[in-house]
This record gives C-alpha cells, sequence and structure tokens, in this order.
C-alpha cells in the first residue's frame, strides 16, 4: 500500500464517518435542547447523572476496546480469523459481566450516591434520573466491542449505522414524543436509556453479519493475556477523555448549582463538536498505519501522519475561529438566551480543545508502537493535574473555572503524546504551510467580527448564513494561495468525484 492509496482508502472511510459524526453530533445536540428547554436545573441533573454513567461505563471496559482494535486489526492482516473472534468473544463477555454488576450497584446506591456527592442539589430527582440511566452501562459497554471491531475490519458504516444513527436519532424521536405529551426530565432520561438499548441490538446483528463469513472456531489459546496487559493502561485514556470532560460537571455540581451544571453543559456538548472531525478521519487512521507499520513502509507511514494532522489542523482551526466570532449567539439561539452567560467558558474549552486535538493524531503512533504505557502516565498525569485545578478553581471562579482546568490538562496530554511519539518516530507531522492557513483564517475571523457589529444575528437562519460565507470565504483562500500540496489536492479530488456520484 503506497501513500496515495492510503490516503484514498482513509479518505473514502472518513467521508462516511464524517456523515455519520455530523449527523450524531447534530441529534445528539437536538436533544440536549430539548432537554434543555425543561429548564436549566433540571438539565443540570439529567447531565450529571448520565456523566456518570458514561464514566463509569468507560472505566469497565478496561480498555479492551483500544485491545479489540489494535489485535483484531494485526491478526486480520495476518489472516488469523479464529483470533480475531476470540478477541472480540472474549472481550464481549469479560465487559458484560463487569458491567451488569456495576449496574446493579448504582442502581441500589443511588441515594446514597446522590447524599454524599451531591448534597446541594435535588436528591430524590437526581437519584431517580440516576437509576433510570444507570441500566445503560451493559449495553454501552458491549456496544463499544462492537464498535472497535467495525473500525478493525474497516467497515465504518456499521458504527455510522448503530452509534450515529439509530442512537441519537431514535435519542430526539423519543424525547421529543414524551416532552410533546407533557412528560418532564425523567421521560427524557427514559428516551436516552431506550435509544442506547436500540444501538447496541442493532450493532449485535451488524457484528454477526461479518464474523459468519468465517467458518473458524475460537482460539481459546493464552494469548488474551497480552491483550489485557496491551489494553489495561489504555482505560486510562478513554477514562482520561470522559473523566475529564466530566469530573468538572461533578464538581460543578458539588460546590454549586443545578443552574451552574446546565449552563456548563451547555457550553460543553458546544466546544465537544470538535471532536467530529478528528474522530471521524482517526477512526480509519490506525487500521491503515497499522497495515503500513508491519510492511515496514516508514516513508508512507510518516506521510499519510503528516496528512491526517494537517487536515484536523485546518479543519479545527476553521470551526474553532467560527464559534469563538458567534459563541454568544449560538447558545443563546439553540439553547436559550438564559443560556448565553457561558459563552466564555465555550471560547476558553474550544481554544483548549483545538490545540489538544492537533496532537491526537499521536497518540495513535504511541499505540502502533506499542507505547501504552506511557499514554497511561501521561493519562495519569494529567487526570492528578485536573483533580487539583478543580478542586482549586471551580469553588472561586465556578464555570470559568472548570473550563480553564480541563482545557490546561487537555493541551498538556496532548503535548506529552506528541513529545513521545516524536522520540519513538524522529518525525513530525507538522509543516511550515500551517502558518499560512493560520494567517488566512485570523484575517477573514477578524472581517467577519467586525461585520457581526452592524449585523445582529438573531436567529437560526442568520447564523448559518453567516457561517456558510466564512467556511466558504476561508477555503477560497486557501485555494488562491496554494496552501494545499499534493496529497490535499489528491483528498480534494476524491470528495468531489464522490459528491459527482451523489
Amino acid at each position: 500500500m503506497n501513500t496515495e492509496d492510503s490516503v484514498k482508502n482513509l479518505t473514502i472511510g472518513t467521508g462516511i464517518i464524517f456523515i455519520g459524526s455530523f449527523l450524531s453530533k447534530l441529534f445528539s445536540y437536538i436533544f440536549r435542547i430539548i432537554a434543555a428547554r425543561s429548564g436549566m436545573a433540571d438539565y443540570g441533573l439529567l447531565t450529571l447523572g448520565v456523566s456518570l454513567t458514561v464514566f463509569i461505563s468507560v472505566f469497565i471496559t478496561i480498555g479492551l476496546d483500544h485491545g479489540v482494535l489494535r489485535y483484531v486489526s494485526y491478526f486480520k492482516e495476518k489472516n488469523d480469523y479464529s483470533k480475531v473472534k476470540m478477541v472480540i468473544y472474549t472481550s464481549m463477555k469479560i465487559t458484560f459481566i463487569l458491567a451488569f454488576l456495576v449496574s446493579v450497584l448504582l442502581f441500589i446506591f443511588s441515594d446514597f450516591i446522590c447524599a454524599q456527592f451531591f448534597p446541594n442539589l435535588n436528591q430524590e430527582k437526581l437519584s431517580a434520573i440516576i437509576r433510570i440511566v444507570s441500566i445503560t452501562i451493559p449495553f454501552v459497554t458491549i456496544s463499544r466491542m462492537f464498535y472497535a471491531s467495525f473500525r478493525a475490519f474497516q467497515i465504518p458504516k456499521y458504527e455510522v449505522y448503530t452509534k450515529n444513527i439509530a442512537e441519537p436519532f431514535s435519542k430526539v424521536i423519543l424525547a421529543f414524543i414524551f416532552v410533546s405529551i407533557g412528560f418532564g426530565i425523567l421521560a427524557i432520561s427514559l428516551a436516552y436509556t431506550i435509544s442506547i438499548v436500540i444501538s447496541m441490538l442493532i450493532g449485535y446483528l451488524l457484528l454477526q453479519t461479518i464474523l459468519r463469513k468465517y467458518k473458524v472456531s475460537i482460539d481459546k489459546k493464552g494469548i488474551f493475556k497480552d491483550i489485557l496487559r496491551y489494553s489495561f493502561p489504555l482505560v486510562f485514556v478513554s477514562l482520561f477523555f470522559t473523566l475529564t470532560l466530566s469530573l468538572d460537571t461533578f464538581m460543578i455540581g458539588h460546590y454549586k448549582t443545578e443552574t451552574d451544571v446546565g449552563i456548563y453543559n451547555a457550553a460543553s456538548p458546544t466546544a465537544q463538536l470538535m471532536f467530529t472531525a478528528p474522530s471521524s478521519i482517526l477512526a480509519l487512521f490506525l487500521p491503515i498505519l497499522m497495515a503500513l507499520y508491519i510492511g515496514n513502509k516508514r516513508e508512507e507511514f510518516i506521510d499519510l501522519y503528516k496528512t491526517v494532522t494537517k487536515w484536523i489542523f485546518i479543519i479545527n482551526l476553521v470551526l474553532v475561529t467560527l464559534f469563538i466570532i458567534y459563541s454568544k449567539e449560538v447558545l443563546s439561539i439553540f439553547f436559550g438566551a438564559e443560556y448565553a452567560s457561558g459563552y466564555l467558558a465555550l471560547i476558553i474549552l474550544l481554544v483548549g480543545f483545538f490545540i489538544s486535538l492537533i496532537f491526537h493524531p499521536a497518540q495513535n503512533v504511541l499505540l502502533i508502537f506499542k507505547k501504552s504505557k506511557l499514554i497511561f502516565y501521561n493519562s495519569i498525569i494529567a487526570l492528578l493535574i485536573n483533580g487539583v485545578l478543580n478542586f482549586l478553581l471551580i469553588p472561586k471562579y465556578g464555570i470559568i473555572g472548570a473550563a480553564i482546568s480541563t482545557s490546561f490538562v487537555l493541551v498538556l496530554w496532548g503535548l506529552l503524546n506528541f513529545i513521545q511519539s516524536y522520540i519513538c518516530l524522529k518525525a513530525t507531522p507538522f509543516k511550515g504551510s500551517y502558518l499560512k492557513v493560520l494567517f488566512i483564517t485570523l484575517i477573514i475571523s477578524v472581517l467577519f467580527f467586525n461585520i457581526k457589529k452592524y449585523v445582529m444575528i438573531s436567529n437560526i437562519y442568520l447564523l448559518v448564513i453567516f457561517s456558510i460565507l466564512f467556511l466558504f470565504s476561508v477555503f477560497i483562500l486557501l485555494l488562491i494561495t496554494s496552501s494545499f500540496d499534493k496529497n490535499d489536492i489528491y483528498i480534494l479530488s476524491l470528495i468531489k468525484k464522490k459528491l459527482k456520484k451523489g
């Protein structure tokens, strides 16, 4: 596989995942808007309950989703499908048993958790929400194994069908129905739970269509111990992101009010839209890099690493500047005028996410080189610093302190991964053309920021129009100034062909 083939595979797969990720983010955002309209206090309680179950779900996967991605990719390249089946089924069995036990415990002790950790909040309502969403834990954990398997087989459309379409779409439909009938936040919590069960069932059926093709028995040899040794340190990778994006919510809930939690969880999910492009690109990045690594194709490996990093930089630079310009308008239009006070927290989070995501491909390089322990150490250091900063900043500065803590820690974690990947690979993905892209985007940003002084963006239609104009202006200037290299041009040509075919 040469560089052009790698870029082609990545572009085609990424296009599918990007569409899925966009739909997922869109529907999930709409679900949050529906929930937020029930009131800032109730919305704050829901986000606390959901954050708690998501955190637990990630922890009890013990990193096996990362293990499934790497080892299924590896054994698939070796055509050893008996080991492929062993990795998938054993991982599913272990995570489901752990998740079921923890789900039962959380359901039983929800009152105790609320009283001990969130004494200032509505105990009865929060406990009820936690009980409802605790049911999702076994289904979420086993679904993570499905998604990793789909990525390893390079069939991104299956993850799109389940995680990106079925789950968020059913979430919105059910929430809309329940709210239309007149039900409140508990019914919205139930909509969240049912949608995850639906997604898991679809994912299981799709996984069976893949594995049914390979008529081999499951290899029961002791290779799984190696997978656990590789996977367990990586629980802190997923845990790092989940806990970093949840710990601030937990601590705001502990020190402040439901309203503060609600405002912050309008700003934070908006900033998390920055993950859409990187997650789409990186979903197929590791399997393709693994194939190049196994083939000892160092030059192609580095070329792909550079191309992926550059596209993440360009896309997210445009998004972060756009969201910063219209930060107040986005929160006010979508969530309600009372949420606009979270705009400064949103800007801080946007900057932190942008810088950290530039370094995100470096984590995949470390995974390829089996440096999962380095990622583990980086995650532990960052999580400890995050806890200390939240403890120091949130009581005094509220949601602004939470945003500063989260952004600082994300940047630190990404920088550590980047430095260590450079030591392993002896190559950097960055190019001089980044400065040209940065300069062009800043020029357009200043122009639109000044236009905003004369045109009030008061509804979604104006926001969409000016956003499209902004994106179009940046793209045209990038083309005029020859900011794209041969791999970039090749990607654009593939996109153009795909659009012509419909």
